[in-house]
């Protein structure tokens, strides 16, 4: 499989886990991410994540016959950022609003949307975001809504 592949995956179904506002489906689209991110790295860690162009679809063992070890795709990132994280931009506004991932706690620093500094943290069930060092609390689950 490609990671392409899946990124294309975790994308569509975190996106009907939205819109069909399914918890259900929201938590298994988080295993499938976390699944999928831990395919990236031969021993599983997630402390540094790199993956490999293509895995044989039924060992998850990387193919190493592209030769790269340090590949890595934009759009995994983007799936982290959207639904670990939980920062997604719409038209008129950024939501914030990270996936039931099985993470205790994470922050990002240095994101810059429409020229709007922003920085997010996840600590157990709680969750900020700062616009511009203002910050808004709210818990896992529920998300904050800035409005530009």
């Amino acid at each position: 499989t490609k990671p392409a592949v899946n990124s294309i995956i975790a994308e569509l179904l975190s996106l009907y886990s939205i819109r069909a506002n399914s918890p259900d489906l929201r938590e298994k689209s988080a295993e499938f991410i976390t699944k999928f991110i831990k395919m990236l790295r031969s021993d599983s860690s997630l402390n540094e994540p790199r993956f490999f162009e293509n895995y044989n679809p039924f060992t998850g063992t990387p193919s190493v016959h592209s030769g790269r070890k340090e590949f890595f795709n934009f759009s995994v990132i983007d799936v982290i950022i959207k639904y670990l994280v939980g920062i997604r931009v719409e038209k008129e506004k950024i939501i914030f609003d990270p996936f039931p991932f099985k993470v205790d706690e994470f922050y990002i620093e240095n994101i810059l949307i429409r020229g709007v500094d922003i920085k997010a943290a996840r600590m157990k069930d709680e969750i900020a975001i700062w616009i511009n060092n203002h910050k808004f609390s709210s818990i896992l689950g529920k998300p904050i809504v800035i409005w530009f």
